[in-house]
Formats: C-alpha cells, sequence, structure tokens
C-alpha cells in the first residue's frame, strides 16, 4: 500500500466518531427490548441467549457504506447473552478492554494488539487475528475501534462497544492464495449494570458480526448458542486469584495500558524454584508474578506470568500443556 494511500486513509478515519457510533448501536440493541427471540436458557447456570433480525434501518443514521454492504440482507442475526458475573463492572471492562493479556484467555486468538490510544480516554484502536476455525477454513482478523462509557452514577451501568474500522498499520490482506480475512463487526459490546453492593455484575452482551469469506449466515447464526461458553471463560477467569488480579485492583487503568502499583510489588517478589525452572525457558531470571491453569475437561494448560528484570515487560508463557495431573505436578515444582 503506498504512502499516500496510508496518509489518506489517516486523514479520512475519524476514531472518534466510529466511537461513538459504536456506542449509539449499543445503547439502541440494548434498550430495545421487542423481537428478541430466545434461543437458548441455562436456568442452573443463569444464562440467556436471545436473538433477533436487524436491519440497517432498525439503526437509522449510524449505518454507513460498508456496514450495509455487509448486513443489508438481514441474515446474520443479532445475538444478545444475559447473564450475572461474581466481578465488579469496572473490572469486567478493564478484562475488555485489555489487549495485554487478551492471547492468554482467548484459546482462539494468535496475536493482539494496541494500535492507538486516545489520550483523552475516549476510545482505543486495536488489532487482533485468530486461528483457524477448521483445517480448510482460513484465518480471520480485524480492526476495531474500542471506546466505553463510564457513568458518574455508581447505580448506573457501563456501557462497552466496539466496531470495525481501518487503520494504516494493518492493511486487509490482499493475497490470493490463504489469505487472511478481514472480519466485520457492526456491533460488539456490554452494559454491565452493578447488582447489590457492586461487587457483582448483571451483563447484557451484544454482537453482530460477519466472519467473511465463504462462511455461510447460518452456520454464524448456529455458532450463537456457543455464546454461553464465553461466560463460563469469564466466570472462571475471575474464579482464579492469579488471572483476576489482573483486572480486579482498583488502580489499574486498562484505557492507557498501565499497571497498578499493586502488581509491581508482587513482580518484586521471586521464587527461587520457579526462576530456576523459567530460567530455561527465557534464558534469563526471571520475577514470578503468578502460576495459573487454564482447563478443558481432562486437558490442561499451565501458564505462569513473569517480568524481565532487565526490561520491565511482563510476559505470560505456557510452559505445560497436558493432564490436569501434569499440570499439578509441575505446579507444585513451581511453587
Amino acid at each position: 500500500q503506498s504512502t499516500w494511500g496510508l496518509l489518506s486513509l489517516m486523514a479520512v478515519v475519524n476514531y472518534q466518531d466510529e466511537a461513538s457510533v459504536a456506542l449509539e448501536r449499543l445503547r439502541t440493541l440494548v434498550d430495545t427490548t421487542d423481537d428478541w427471540h430466545l434461543l437458548k436458557e441455562d436456568v442452573a447456570a443463569g444464562i440467556k441467549i436471545f436473538t433477533r433480525e436487524m436491519q440497517d434501518t432498525d439503526v437509522a443514521g449510524i449505518a454507513t457504506a460498508a456496514d450495509s454492504a455487509n448486513f443489508a440482507d438481514g441474515t446474520l442475526l443479532v445475538a444478545r447473552v444475559e447473564a450475572s458475573i461474581q466481578a465488579t463492572p469496572r473490572a469486567i471492562l478493564n478484562l475488555l478492554m485489555d489487549e495485554s493479556h487478551a492471547v492468554e484467555v482467548n484459546d482462539n486468538l494468535l496475536d493482539a494488539a494496541v494500535l492507538e490510544r486516545d489520550p483523552g480516554e475516549r476510545y482505543v484502536v486495536a488489532y487482533r487475528r485468530y486461528k483457524r476455525p477448521m483445517l480448510f477454513f482460513n484465518q480471520r482478523d480485524t480492526v476495531y475501534v474500542k471506546t466505553a462509557q463510564i457513568p458518574d452514577d455508581a447505580s448506573a451501568p457501563i456501557l462497552y462497544a466496539t466496531k470495525s474500522t481501518e487503520h494504516p498499520t494493518r492493511p486487509r490482506d490482499t493475497s490470493l492464495v490463504f489469505s487472511t480475512i478481514r472480519m466485520h463487526t457492526f456491533v460488539t459490546g456490554a452494559a454491565l449494570y452493578p447488582v447489590g453492593d457492586g461487587s457483582s455484575t448483571r451483563l447484557v452482551y451484544i454482537s453482530k458480526v460477519d466472519y467473511g469469506g465463504a462462511i455461510p449466515a447460518k452456520l454464524v447464526n448456529w455458532g450463537i448458542g456457543r455464546y454461553a461458553q464465553r461466560v463460563h471463560d469469564v466466570r472462571a477467569l475471575f474464579a482464579n486469584p492469579a488471572t483476576g488480579a489482573w483486572y480486579t485492583d482498583p488502580e489499574r487503568n486498562e484505557w492507557m495500558g498501565g499497571e497498578p502499583e499493586a502488581l509491581r510489588a508482587m513482580a518484586a517478589k521471586s521464587v527461587p524454584t520457579a526462576s530456576r525452572i523459567l530460567s530455561q525457558t527465557t534464558g534469563k531470571f526471571a520475577s514470578l508474578i503468578a502460576v495459573y491453569t487454564i482447563t478443558r475437561g481432562f486437558w490442561c494448560k499451565l501458564r505462569v506470568t513473569v517480568r524481565d528484570p532487565e526490561s520491565g515487560h511482563v510476559v505470560t508463557m505456557q510452559i505445560v500443556q497436558g493432564t490436569q495431573a501434569t499440570c499439578e505436578q509441575r505446579m507444585e515444582e513451581l511453587l
């Protein structure tokens, strides 16, 4: 792509306007109570999944030409997930805004990066690249703007919204063979309502995404029923003290990618046994911050978060993948 093309794109895209559109779309769908159809309900887990059709005319005045090209037929359904999570709305927002740990907490991701931050904390432009959903499918990627509205009233919901955009540092892949297909997000986001004393949250999650390529709309719509697993994953993340600590510290500001002082203090404490094992992987001494596992059935992944004392960077590495017994054995060695 030419330098002139990159400069033209930078001049055209107004990310603050894009962020405002994302928020307006989210509000429209959160506040709309008509025409939602219950797709799935897990009474024991307290999770409900709804779908509805949506034409561009449902969000009059805020549908762009690109959106119309992707969604004019209305065959892709909008997903709505309602559930409760034992974490504060701000902690969940930190999770949603975070890109530094995205690959660690989302097994479907290959790459995640922040491309641009607004110093006024009005938006973040980010990039994600996903694994192939199946062997013969192309990889997918997305460039999107994300934003949030944090009310002064502690009893009001926090709104988090994203939509697709473009950025000069991540142009679309134009390869003719095995290209990475750019996904299009009309809107994905959440309304985070505080419950009781604010220590838990009622989540209303909204999403309408076109995965692009040859994936039919019926297959995308069928996959909405699997959104319940995302709720279980988030609940497990906050239930685990090691991963939950990334987001629950009140000093943490994921808007600007900063770390709280409490996390820096934790990083200063090293565990000799862990550091000795980690040095085999990193080639240098590293301070241990957290050790945690991610389990799916009988399968387990053991990951550690360490700080490089030279650069100060915090890195999460997977050091074991196997049965739960294997993870537990290595966990004992580390701690």
